[in-house]
C-alpha cells in the first residue's frame, strides 16, 4: 500500500495516536433514567423526558412534587410540573434548565 495506513487518516500522527484521540471524543451510550435534553410541559406528569430501558424517549414516572416556571436555554418560560429528582436548581429566583 505504500505507506498508507487506513486506520489512520490524519496527517502526521501515527495509528496508535490517532485511534487515542478517536475514542476520547465518543460518547458513552445513555443508560435507563437518564435524562435526555427534551422537556414535556404536560399538567400532572414530570416535565423531563427521560431514556426508557429500550432506549427510547418516555416521560419520567414520578409524580410531580415541585410546580414553577422554569427556563428553557433559549430564555422562554414555560410553567412545568416536577418530581423532586428533576425538579430544577433555582438560580435568582427562576428555574433553569439544561
Amino acid at each position: 500500500m505504500g505507506g498508507s495506513n487506513p486506520v489512520c487518516s490524519a496527517p502526521g500522527l501515527a495509528a496508535g495516536r490517532a485511534a487515542a484521540i478517536y475514542r476520547l471524543a465518543v460518547t458513552p451510550m445513555p443508560e435507563p433514567g437518564d435524562l435526555i435534553e427534551a422537556f414535556s410541559p404536560l399538567p400532572g406528569r414530570c416535565f423531563r423526558v427521560v431514556y426508557s430501558v429500550q432506549l427510547q424517549a418516555d416521560h419520567c414516572r414520578w409524580p410531580p412534587a415541585w410546580k414553577g416556571v422554569w427556563r428553557d436555554r433559549s430564555g422562554r418560560s414555560w410553567y412545568v410540573e416536577a418530581c423532586r429528582q428533576h425538579a430544577p436548581k433555582m438560580t435568582n429566583g427562576t428555574a433553569e434548565g439544561f
